[in-house]
């Protein structure tokens, strides 16, 4: 009669511990985060130099942070990623010249990549 007095108490003890324990369920913690502009490959092919900011602001939208530095550089951050892990950055340079034509594009952007690595993350999760 003993062993079934204890056991209830130690089944919602062990319940209760499990969301500060992470070896039972490792990935519970783990959601994918996906943060800034998400810029497909389609929209990236359409910009090219000799553009003004109108018409790069239309295909791919306004900049994700003000460049304070060097303003006629928009920069067009994204951020793929676990909840509570460094996460892969990505960055699309985009700089104007003084009349607001596209001058340089310096792209260390990889959207497939990205993509694909947040749906692999998000398939794994609770594996």
């Amino acid at each position: 009669m003993r062993p079934r007095r204890y056991a209830l108490p130690l089944i919602v003890l062990c319940v209760l511990l499990q969301g500060c324990a992470s070896f039972l369920l490792p990935k519970a913690h783990r959601h994918p985060v996906q943060q800034g502009n998400l810029i497909d490959a389609e929209q990236r092919s359409q910009v090219r130099e000799g553009m003004n900011r109108e018409q790069v602001r239309y295909l791919i939208g306004e900049p994700t942070m003000a460049n304070i530095t060097q303003p006629d550089t928009w920069l067009y951050l994204y951020n793929s990623g676990v909840l509570l892990e460094p996460g892969i950055n990505h960055l699309l340079a985009l700089t104007f010249d003084d009349s607001g034509t596209l001058v340089e594009i310096d792209n260390r952007y990889a959207p497939e990549a990205a993509q694909r690595a947040f749906r692999e993350d998000t398939r794994t999760d609770f594996d």
